[in-house]
């Protein structure tokens, strides 16, 4: 949305830290906003109707400060991301506009998410804000039977080199899934659960060790997912022991570092920033860039602010797939393997 009012260097460094060119190839579009529209129209909004998931997008802007200039990039928000617009008076009421803000975002996301804007985020200079909001709940296909939940153990990494053992509350089922597990030469392991009607799943994948973990964490690219998921799907469901945490994440990340260190450097300087394409004229820069997820996972699904076929069992014991030590996760479109959410547990203890 932000990129919709880039210019120049600032443009370039956005395109090329957001791997926009992918985005446009893998869409077939010739304009990225478009090969947004259509991920949003043809992934998200069957979604939406079925109360999956809820994609919510909107522009905050300073009442009485665009001018004429502005409605090339409002067309675009409106367009491409379906981009409601309100204006507020920041430069008067900037607290009660930032409570409104927050309001907003918490009402779309089931409460899960509040305070996105923290206090000193919105002021007298602040001229507009950009929100998205996305909401995923949805059962298992599978549901993990609660009384089978029991205590069980989970390493932690501390440090360099230690582990400590945890007592984490730890969901069990035997069922048809797809699991990697045949592979013993790979350094991971890979289980995918689908949730009803098997339009989104979770791939849960653990390394076998520490190295392996910390590894996998630095240079995973979507060139790895989609060779993982190659992998996974060379063999069809079997029947699978399965052990795996219940977990809550509740993220807090401040973008700005982290954008910062993939190139995005123009937009947070006033001095250098051309967001010309909002206005037509610059002069405009980006004081905050604010990320917060919420993720809960337990015996009946998943709530996140995502036919069995016939089976060769090659054992008359099943598989097992235990997920006792660090792990990753991705909630995924399957048809299109569109990343929903994707994140890390260390530790189901804490959130």
């Amino acid at each position: 949305m932000l990129k919709a009012g880039a210019k120049s260097t600032t443009n370039l460094e956005m395109e090329k830290a957001m791997n926009w060119q992918k985005l446009v190839e893998g869409y077939g579009s010739n304009n990225g906003h478009e090969a947004i529209e259509r991920l949003l129209s043809d992934v998200f909004a069957p979604l939406e109707k079925n109360n999956t998931l809820s994609v919510a997008n909107k522009l905050w802007l300073q009442k009485y400060f665009c001018p004429t200039q502005c409605d090339n990039f409002i067309n675009i928000l409106k367009k491409s991301y379906k981009a409601d617009m309100e204006e507020l008076n920041f430069a008067i009421h900037a607290e009660k506009s930032r409570e409104e803000i927050n309001k907003w975002v918490a009402e779309k996301t089931n409460q899960k998410i509040k305070d996105l804007l923290p206090k000193g985020t919105v002021n007298a200079l602040t001229r507009f804000v950009l929100t998205n909001a996305i909401y995923f709940k949805s059962n298992w296909m599978h549901a993990f039977d609660e009384k089978s939940t029991s205590q069980r153990s989970f390493s932690t990494y501390v440090g360099d080199e230690g582990e400590i053992q945890k007592t984490v509350s730890t969901m069990y089922q035997t069922e048809q899934f797809r699991f990697s597990g045949f592979l013993p030469a790979s350094r991971y392991e890979v289980l995918e659960m689908p949730y009803e009607g098997e339009k989104i799943s979770m791939v849960v994948v653990v390394p076998k060790t520490r190295e392996d973990f910390n590894n996998m964490e630095k240079t995973i690219s979507s060139i790895d997912l989609n060779r993982m998921l190659k992998e996974l799907y060379e063999f069809p469901p079997s029947k699978l022991d399965v052990q795996m945490p219940k977990f809550k994440v509740n993220t807090k990340l401040d973008l700005k570092g982290l954008l910062y260190k993939m190139g995005m450097r123009d937009v947070f300087n006033p001095r250098t920033a051309d967001l010309s394409g909002i206005t037509g004229y610059r002069g405009m820069y980006v004081s905050n860039a604010i990320h917060k997820a919420y993720v809960n996972v337990d015996e009946k699904g998943t709530e996140a602010a995502a036919a069995t076929g016939i089976t060769i069992e090659l054992a008359s014991l099943p598989f097992q797939f235990l997920v006792n030590r660090p792990f990753i996760y991705m909630i995924r479109h399957v048809e299109t393997n569109t990343i929903l959410f994707m994140g890390r547990v260390m530790d189901p203890t804490a959130e």
